[in-house]
């Protein structure tokens, strides 16, 4: 399966999947939704009925209820309808909102405000009888009680009483009206007769055991006090042409539909947009491997499409700099090896047949040349173990001050002075000694190379902080600004035309004594000491070996006015160097 099927195939599931999940989670929500729609119209119905009986058990009286239905029917959004037990209509809401009755809905409430007759199990028989003629007699004084007070704007408070009904107490002092305090009180004495005839009343319940006689008693107790409760009320509860709420499959399942045809519509697009500069990358990197270096991908826009095409024309260019670098190179350690093995090889022709006479000047020089192949071979093998992160390092504190002193004390020549400034105070990194005096021998070996006879190399060493800062100067020509950003690329050289370059430090010799030159520069082994091979790997050793020791290395040179490479190195831990 091509790519731009799977990626169509994986779009469209994530899509439908998405899409499924989406309307499972709408369809879930909505019918939470309604669920909790049906919870909240229960805690109205709950709450209208508990607010009625409150009323009626306040008043005694439905007048006055019609503002209260009102005012839920407000609070809840429903229509209310309130019937008494007699069929007497005592409100509508949908009336007192000042529009017409609309036809009820589902079986209606009750709304009994009058009270249960508290009986305990242990009662039976003449005492329960007794106690429910008593409950009777309590409740007609406490209404008529209630009346009183209420005439007379006296403020009560309520309370649980005897029979567990609720009992009216002034809140003192007693600020009747008509004289004597216990005026309420004596007029809402029940008569002997009256209790007489609530005992008459329940009497019958009397011959009666258990669930019977307390049935039968209950019915009696509200015979007796409905002269002066107020009457059940059926309250009917929402309306006919009220809906119940259902989940929207259909528009759900509509909606679902249409985002997942967008999606697979968009996915297409997308997967043609994007796989068309995929599809141009691969015919690149094809030509790519076959060698066609110079081939680019065109780019448009700012995508990550196009980042990538950017990064694939920045490798294609790295990879053309690097053969072209490699091409190059190739040549220069071609040529710097052919010059000296055609040296070697000519001399040596003349020794075999006799016409060079066999001396140690004519062995010194067929020695230094051969030391010159060598000097490539070496700097070519660092550079590759460097790279590979392979070339070893024996770290010890090395006072950075003391290599470079010593370093210009056994090296020198005579046409280029080599100065060095360095303070008292010791300069310790921790690195490998040898490995810093190769790179501090590049560096000068280049310097050197720099300079006119007359010239001056210095070498300064001087704290920074927590580095040690190593400068070479030198008193040359300087470098080109375009050319300072590739000093430290392998086999890059300014000069491509120079390819021995400290021919012009090599005077001609005076017969050897000893066994080594005397005059120009010290001898070949100081020239292999000072420098690289001359093809433009010197400058590269040297940034690795500072990188490999955690450290940075840059170059300044204003026109005219010679160059300065400097190297900065993390200082040694230790306040006072080496222990």
């Amino acid at each position: 399966m091509s790519f731009r099927l799977r990626v169509l195939a994986l779009v469209v599931l994530v899509t439908l999947v998405a899409t499924a999940a989406t309307a499972w989670l709408t369809l879930r929500t909505v019918a939470r939704e309604i669920e909790q729609s049906v919870t909240a119209g229960q805690e109205d119905i709950r709450l209208i009925t508990t607010e009625l009986v409150r009323y009626g058990r306040d008043k005694d009286t439905w007048d006055g209820v019609d503002r209260l239905v009102a005012e839920l029917a407000g609070r809840t959004g429903q229509r209310i309808w309130v019937v008494g037990e007699s069929g007497r209509e005592i409100a509508d809401s949908d009336v007192l909102a000042g529009g017409p009755a609309r036809p009820v809905a589902g079986a209606p409430l009750i709304a009994d405000a009058r009270p249960v007759l508290p009986l305990r199990d242990s009662i039976a028989g003449g005492g329960a009888v007794k106690l429910a003629a008593s409950a009777i007699s309590m409740y007609h004084r406490q209404r008529k009680l209630k009346k009183c007070y209420l005439d007379a704007g006296v403020p009560t408070v309520i309370s649980v009483g005897q029979f567990g009904l609720e009992e009216l107490q002034p809140v003192k002092p007693f600020p009747t009206k008509r004289g004597e305090p216990q005026l309420c009180e004596r007029e809402s004495e029940v008569p002997e007769k009256d209790f007489e005839a609530f005992l008459g009343a329940v009497q019958p319940c009397e011959t009666l055991t258990n669930v019977a006689m307390r049935d039968c008693l209950q019915t009696a107790f509200l015979r007796q006090i409905s002269p002066v409760a107020p009457e059940p009320l059926r309250v009917y509860i929402g309306a006919s042409d009220d809906r119940p709420a259902t989940p929207p499959v259909g528009p759900v399942a509509a909606a679902a539909g249409l985002v997942a045809a967008i999606a697979i519509a968009g996915s297409l697009l997308l997967s043609r947009r994007v796989l068309r500069p995929v599809r141009a990358l691969t015919a690149a990197a094809d030509r790519l491997g076959q060698g066609r270096l110079a081939d680019r991908v065109p780019v448009s826009g700012r995508d990550e499409i196009a980042a990538l095409s950017r990064s694939f024309n920045r490798m294609a260019q790295a990879l053309q700099d690097s053969e072209e670098r490699q091409r190059r190179m190739t040549a220069d350690v071609a040529h710097e090896l052919r010059t000296p093995l055609t040296n070697l090889r000519g001399y040596l022709e003349a020794l075999t047949d006799g016409t060079a006479e066999p001396s140690r000047e004519l062995f010194w020089s067929l020695r230094e040349e051969a030391l010159l192949q060598q000097r490539i071979i070496d700097d070519l093998q660092d550079l590759a173990l460097a790279e590979a992160g392979r070339l070893s390092y024996r770290r010890v504190p090395v006072d950075l001050a003391e290599l470079v002193e010593s370093y210009a004390r056994q090296h020198f020549s005579d046409d280029i002075d080599i100065a060095v400034r360095a303070g008292q105070r010791p300069a310790y990194v921790d690195g490998d000694p040898d490995r810093l005096r190769q790179a501090v021998n590049n560096l000068v070996r280049n310097a050197l190379t720099a300079c006119r006879p007359g010239g001056t190399v210095t070498l300064t060493v001087v704290h920074s902080g927590p580095w040690v800062e190593l400068s070479v100067s030198d008193t040359g020509a300087g470098i080109a600004p375009e050319d300072l950003p590739h000093v430290f690329e392998r086999f890059w050289r300014a000069d491509r035309a120079r390819q021995r370059p400290m021919a012009t430090d090599v005077s001609p010799r005076p017969p050897v004594r000893s066994g080594r030159p005397q005059g120009g520069v010290a001898s070949s082994d100081a020239r292999q000491a000072v420098g690289g091979s001359g093809v433009g790997l010197g400058l590269a050793i040297v940034r690795q070996i500072v990188h490999d020791h955690a450290g940075t290395i840059a170059v300044s040179s204003p026109p005219g006015h010679g160059a300065t490479f400097t190297l900065r190195l993390p200082a040694h831990h230790g306040a006072g160097g080496p222990t």
